[in-house]
């Protein structure tokens, strides 16, 4: 239990102040994070966020691969939600699909430059890096 309690503080407070901390005072130049700018950036912080998660609940096997998908598809629905990076441009469907091919890099089965290329072939818009 007091570890679910250190998850919630950690994103209740945390994350919010990372938003902050990059916001440039002007109100015409929107919040971004610089790892959000690309896809391969967005599949870092994934990776990140995933393993920092594992620590508490020492998941493995299928169930690590499933907290993936969830922080993958979460983690681009709130930079939607909050217009940052690559997500600022996209509407919700192609941000969903844009968390399940996160998902998909994150977890190893595909590499970045594949799913880019499945994502312009749908007419997703991507930036190259």
């Amino acid at each position: 239990m007091k570890k679910l309690i250190v998850l919630l503080l950690f994103a209740l407070l945390c994350f919010p102040m990372l938003l902050f901390a990059q916001s440039t005072g002007d109100p015409g130049n929107p919040v971004t994070l610089g790892s959000l700018t690309t896809f391969a950036g967005v599949v870092a912080v994934t990776l990140v966020i995933t393993g920092w998660i594992k620590t508490f609940f020492t998941l493995e096997g299928k169930w690590a691969r499933w907290l993936s998908w969830g922080v993958s598809v979460i983690l681009s629905i709130l930079c939607w939600y909050w217009n940052l990076g690559i997500f600022e441009p996209l509407n919700f469907f192609v941000t969903l699909l844009y968390g399940f091919g996160i998902g998909l890099v994150s977890n190893g089965v595909y590499t970045s430059e594949t799913v880019q290329g499945w994502l312009e072939e749908i007419g997703a818009q991507i930036k190259k890096e």
